[in-house]
């Protein structure tokens, strides 16, 4: 039979290996606790930015696409305006037209009363008045026009309105583009630790280990 001294040997033997086997396993853990906790955090600061960029292009497309139906709208009441201005000026051109036409009725050299002619220096006046009341006509519907559909005013709605149907162009090129490299970038999204990785699974696979070492020993 083993002696008492001996029989508490061979135990402080068996429980020195105990902890040194313990305090390689927590070596081991800590050691590979550290570097899955490195890993983590590179992966959280990457899908962190990954987010950043994502809430960008969000923004970005957007403002595109805000950019483009405001363009749009904007083009599409410009163009009413054109339509309705194009119809007025053939309007007042017609009635331009119309008193431009008129001529001097020479019944009205005869006397409605007595039905004799009216003398010479009469007619002139007649005639001078009825000039002057065209001439005045003319000129208030010429104004009209000018105020109400000139020319440039309508050569001035039509490059506004080539001018916004660009910008409403390129800015539906531009969200086309962020949309594109916003889809590419979701299928690149930085992939998520695995369980075995996170701070919750290293605890359960740190006591599983420490169990097992303290049962092999």
């Amino acid at each position: 039979m083993k002696s008492s001294n001996d029989q508490n040997q061979t135990i402080n033997v068996q429980k020195t290996k105990s902890s040194s086997k313990r305090e390689t396993i927590d070596d081991s853990n800590n050691s590979n606790s550290s570097s899955c906790s490195e890993r983590i955090e590179e992966g959280s600061e990457a899908r962190a930015e990954h987010r950043k960029a994502q809430e960008k292009a969000e923004s970005e497309l957007l403002e595109a696409k805000t950019e483009a139906a405001n363009a749009t709208a904007d083009a599409r009441r410009k163009k009413a305006d054109l339509e309705h201005m194009k119809a007025r000026r053939e309007a007042i051109l017609a009635e331009y037209k119309e008193a431009a036409a008129e001529t001097w009725d020479e019944h009205r050299e005869i006397c409605p009363t007595c039905g004799q002619a009216l003398p010479e220096e009469k007619v002139e006046e007649l005639r001078a008045d009825f000039l002057q009341r065209r001439s005045a006509k003319l000129e208030a519907i010429n104004a009209k026009g000018e105020k109400e559909a000139s020319k440039e005013t309508i050569t001035q709605l039509e490059q506004d309105i080539a001018a916004l149907e660009e910008k409403a162009a390129a800015a539906e090129a531009r969200a086309d583009e962020i949309y594109t490299a916003r889809k590419e970038a979701i299928n690149a999204e930085p992939p998520r630790p695995d369980f075995s990785e996170t701070e919750r699974g290293q605890a359960i696979t740190k006591t599983i280990q420490t169990i097992s070492g303290i049962n092999a020993a």
